[in-house]
């Protein structure tokens, strides 16, 4: 970060001016339920306030996290120069300016989660339907809706993540760039599932009702739903879970490699990178504790993930196979097996992703029955 610093030539007049203008502006503009941010002017913007050209700023990502298990995670690219402006203001004491920065970095996050859920036009009256219709316990819910979210966010991040910016600690700056997105994501989810449910069922738009969903990331009392997801999800994304039952169960399903077997369970429980898989595994898991799952045998189990896989179109926003899909991208990429990966037949290719779906649902079906069995469920 200091070697960037070097190279710079920063106008912190200007710099202040345009993070003032994108806490004042842009995020008030998120109150508008269709609101789409366009942010490609502001970050030429901050760009030609440090002096920097977009080359010195691929060379300083290339630089900080080169032989890191996050040098080819995107999101994590994605957001290395905003925190190192973070990084910058809170060397020169600007802590407003590392806090505006933050929220910047926030809507960059609701921007690409905007994208992800809502494919077509947005719908601006059944938006504000879906909005009022939260639970009071629902990130976006209540006054300022959105900005206020990303201001609660922001908030929180700051106080959990600012000395491990400051002290440029990576551990910790990829920690945060991951749970920066993945407590936006959680909230979106349930509030996008809800939308599409009132397109779905137009009736239902003049009823009055408070939809209670999952993925609600600052409920004071989560309920046993949201504490099996949360665990499940934790032991499979951040404490290096492996259930080698599973995995032999489902290699054996799919046919597919013992090594692109272990690469890709290594890549999901390695306790680094995949804490960035986690809101995808809880999507996930969602899908699975939704289906009839009254009785978690393997082949019920089994049942329900070919299943869902099979499904070949659906309205909703963010499905079982699509995620299991992209995951699977993100883990041949990321364990440095992209080439061997695009180098196999397109139905090769989809028993990968089937093996990583079949083991995903015989761990859930496995802690289930350990919790079962233990008397914790």
């Amino acid at each position: 970060m200091n070697q960037l610093l070097s190279i710079s030539r920063i106008n912190d007049t200007e710099l202040k001016s345009i993070l003032n203008r994108i806490q004042g502006e842009e995020l008030l503009r998120l109150s508008r339920p269709w609101y789409y941010p366009n942010l490609g002017e502001f970050d030429l913007q901050l760009i030609h306030a440090t002096g920097l050209t977009e080359q010195d700023i691929d060379d300083f990502v290339e630089r900080i996290w080169k032989g890191r298990p996050e040098e080819k995670v995107k999101i994590v690219r994605d957001a290395s120069f905003l925190v190192w402006l973070m990084w910058y203001c809170l060397t020169h004491n600007d802590v407003p300016g590392f806090k505006s920065t933050l929220i910047y970095h926030m809507i960059k996050q609701y921007r690409k989660l905007y994208k992800k859920y809502f494919k077509t036009v947005c719908n601006p009256d059944v938006f504000i339907i879906a909005l009022e219709r939260l639970s009071k316990s629902h990130l976006f819910s209540g006054e300022g809706a959105v900005p206020g979210a990303i201001s609660y966010l922001s908030d929180d991040l700051a106080r959990k993540y600012e000395g491990g910016i400051k002290n440029q600690d990576l551990d910790t700056i990829s920690d945060f760039i991951s749970e920066s997105r993945s407590r936006l994501n959680q909230s979106f989810h349930s509030f996008a599932n809800l939308y599409y449910k009132i397109i779905e069922t137009p009736g239902e738009r003049e009823i009055s009702f408070t939809e209670e969903l999952g993925d609600q990331v600052n409920s004071p009392i989560p309920t046993l739903r949201e504490e099996l997801l949360q665990y499940v999800a934790n032991q499979i994304c951040m404490g290096g879970y492996k259930d080698q039952q599973a995995i032999d169960e489902a290699k054996k399903i799919t046919k597919i490699s013992g090594s692109m077997a272990t690469a890709l369970v290594d890549e999901l429980s390695n306790g680094t990178t995949s804490t960035l898989y986690f809101d995808s595994v809880k999507c996930i898991l969602t899908t699975l504790l939704d289906s009839p799952l009254l009785t978690p045998t393997p082949s019920r189990i089994d049942d329900i993930v070919t299943r869902l896989m099979s499904i070949k179109r659906t309205t909703e926003p963010a499905y079982f196979k699509k995620e299991i899909q992209e995951l699977t991208s993100a883990f041949v990429e990321n364990s440095g097996r992209k080439q061997e990966f695009h180098s196999l037949t397109p139905q090769t290719q989809f028993r990968i992703s089937k093996f990583l779906a079949y083991y995903i649902g015989r761990v859930f079906r496995n802690i289930l029955l350990q919790l079962k069995e233990s008397g914790s469920l």
